[in-house]
């Protein structure tokens, strides 16, 4: 609990979130998103993510800032997760490509 003291936290518009990924590959969490999550190369590159809402998906802004879409396989008649939960997957994911990569 409090993690989110000791991360830093910007409030910013498409624009100014645009100039904050610059630079990086932009991977949004998508679910007809053509790469699963765990095939992305998390550790080898500089990245940003955006999850969408859970009711809406991703905004046309959003999904015009995106380089790369991926997806979470789902089993079988499942759609989708919470986003939250859906961010905590990949975020968890990328850190575990880390500490294999000695990052």
């Amino acid at each position: 609990m409090g993690a989110h003291f000791r991360l830093p936290v910007v409030e910013a518009d498409w624009g100014q979130i645009a100039g904050y990924l610059d630079g990086l590959t932009v991977c949004a969490a998508d679910a007809k998103g053509t790469l699963a999550y765990d095939q992305m190369d998390w550790a080898g590159q500089r990245w940003g993510l955006i999850v969408g809402s859970e009711a809406h998906g991703l905004s046309t802004r959003a999904r015009e800032l995106a380089t790369q879409l991926v997806s979470i396989p789902m089993a079988a008649q499942t759609e989708s997760l919470n986003a939250m939960v859906a961010a905590a997957v990949v975020l968890f994911e990328a850190a575990r490509q880390a500490r294999l990569a000695g990052g």
